[in-house]
């Protein structure tokens, strides 16, 4: 009887079998790798997010911080994650500036300033994604900078260190070779990080480095990386022009945040550099052709991919 009913279908029959079969699994659409690459620039950026792109993973480097004689400032730190997003979503990016040798200025965004005096160097900038045009500690991504390291040529003791930026919480900058000159304390993941030198100098705060402490007799205390919560500024062996040749201490890093929205994160502290080395943004994805009939990928419901709150 089964042999008998087969042999009963007839060729629009199996036609329309063949035709359902393809409407219920439809072949799969090819996909593209691709890749954007954000360098520092000195401002925010926007970026929309392509037909055919469901997620992106995100690869984050903070900026470094400056570096003064005998002395480093603190690397950037790392932050990686993958994002849930949908064709025609808005993200900002800002990429986190590094410190040359011997300035004493924070980089943009948020690093703090070397004492006033100039002796020390200024923070790194951190490097941020965001729904919005300007830097929230509800971003989706934040890498911490490095703090400015400290040295002066007329003093033979080793220079001291920024700490480095990254992981959830920032390293301390080295202290100085006397007290007073006590390194600013790394950002933390509900606080900027202290400044146990004192005098002019200031703590980290969400968003911004410290400033480090003013000694125009010597060098200054360096500058506290941004970064989510930024890193204290460094101290100084006296305050206005009653300190010594002796070193002052290094800013702390910043820290890192990355939203509980993506998955597959990871966040790693920077390394000492030599200063000057600017952060970077970097956004792996696949295109998928034809994703959903409108360019956009789905999941098996139907539904958009959205991340961080964020609709088209």
């Amino acid at each position: 009887m089964f042999k008998f009913a087969l042999q009963k279908i007839k060729y629009p029959t199996l036609a329309l079998i063949a035709l359902g079969c393809l409407l219920l699994f439809p072949a799969v659409a090819g996909a593209e790798a691709s890749s954007t690459l954000f360098s520092y620039s000195g401002s925010a950026t926007s970026w929309s997010v392509p037909a055919g792109v469901s997620s992106i993973e995100i690869t984050s480097i903070g900026g470094a911080g400056g570096r003064r004689e005998g002395a480093s400032g603190g690397g950037g730190g790392t932050a990686t994650g993958t994002l849930s997003v949908s064709e025609g979503n808005t993200l900002y990016i800002a990429v986190g500036g590094g410190v040359a040798q011997y300035e004493a200025g924070g980089a943009f965004p948020g690093g703090g300033n070397s004492g006033v005096g100039g002796d020390g160097g200024g923070g790194g900038g951190m490097s941020w994604v965001s729904a919005t045009s300007t830097f929230a500690t509800s971003s989706v991504i934040i890498v911490g900078a490095g703090g400015g390291g400290i040295g002066w040529r007329e003093n033979p003791a080793p220079g001291t260190n920024g700490g480095s930026g990254g992981g959830l919480t920032g390293i301390d900058g080295e202290d100085g070779d006397l007290g007073p000159g006590a390194g600013g304390h790394g950002g933390t993941q509900t606080a900027g990080g202290a400044n146990p030198g004192g005098g002019d100098s200031t703590p980290g705060s969400a968003g911004q480095g410290g400033q480090g402490r003013d000694n125009c007799n010597g060098p200054d205390g360096g500058g506290g990386g941004a970064g989510y919560y930024g890193g204290g500024g460094g101290g100084a062996n006296g305050s206005g022009c009653s300190g010594t040749g002796h070193n002052g201490g290094g800013g702390g890093g910043g820290s890192s945040f990355v939203s509980p929205e993506l998955t597959s994160t990871s966040t790693a502290s920077g390394v000492v550099t030599s200063g000057g080395e600017n952060g970077s943004i970097l956004f792996t994805y696949e295109i998928i052709a034809g994703g959903g009939g409108d360019g956009v990928g789905r999941s098996r419901s139907g539904n958009r991919f959205v991340g961080m709150g964020i609709s088209r």
